[in-house]
């Protein structure tokens, strides 16, 4: 364990904890725009026709931007999630050191498999090559579910320490507001047999004219899925801008 330590000393030595938040979300902010920017320029993009995952097989170069900068994406943010729960951890004998370092150690594991989830979205992330797109799903909606999971936990951790950020706050319990709408147009999607039934059993010429159509005319389930995906990306710089603060402090 000592070894560890003084591995991950080293490691943020070099680029301190609380800037991998930084350095995550604005490299997604700019996967994300650059994507965008390049399927706009053979075809219009925007939040309410267009899914999230429509980068995933979008034309003009949009493709490899998203799918190879949503695995960058994850391995950048990885590094704040561990450094997060190293500065949230509880001393023994600190008050609710017991229940704070359960919310830690709970964040961290949500955190990753959120992060796993993300990397399946990318690995499957094309719906006019890949037969086996419904992993992609699968992974969609593991990084949404551990993503507000894992923002509640760590929120709760700071909360218990008495020593938290109004703002980051208030900024979940926003997040907590806008993953509801989401998760009632994706049930909503989840009992479409026509649409499911194409996922998983139709050849894939037939499952694009099905699926593609149906993405474009829920507007608002691409709409509350860009919100959600955003916001966990502000989620990241509000907490990274508490870290810090909470770093400094510390001194």
């Amino acid at each position: 364990m000592q070894s560890i330590k003084k591995t991950l000393d080293k490691f943020y030595g070099i680029i301190p904890g609380d800037y991998w938040a930084f350095i995550g979300s604005i490299f997604g902010f700019s996967v994300f725009f650059l994507s965008a920017l390049l399927h706009s320029l053979t075809e219009p993009y925007n939040i309410f026709n267009y899914a999230v995952s429509s980068l995933g097989w979008g034309p003009n170069g949009s493709e490899p931007v998203f799918r190879i900068g949503l695995i960058v994406l994850g391995c950048l943010l990885a590094p704040y999630i561990l450094y997060l729960m190293r500065i949230l951890w509880a001393k023994r004998g600190a008050e609710r050191a017991r229940l704070r370092n359960l919310l830690n150690t709970l964040g961290m594991i949500t955190a990753i498999i959120s992060v796993i989830g993300l990397f399946n979205v990318s690995i499957w992330g094309n719906v006019k090559t890949q037969p086996e797109f419904f992993w992609h799903l699968i992974g969609a909606f593991i990084y949404f579910f551990f993503a507000i999971i894992f923002a509640i936990l760590f929120t709760l951790s700071m909360i218990f320490s008495k020593k938290w950020s109004k703002v980051q706050v208030i900024f979940t319990v926003i997040m907590i507001g806008e993953v509801i709408p989401f998760a009632i147009f994706s049930l909503g999607f989840l009992s479409n047999m026509e649409v499911m039934n194409a996922i998983l059993y139709l050849p894939i010429d037939e499952k694009v004219a099905i699926f593609i159509p149906f993405v474009a005319q829920n507007i608002w389930w691409n709409f509350f899925e860009w919100l959600n995906v955003l916001s966990t990306l502000i989620w990241f710089i509000l907490t990274g801008r508490y870290s810090l603060q909470l770093t400094r402090n510390s001194r």
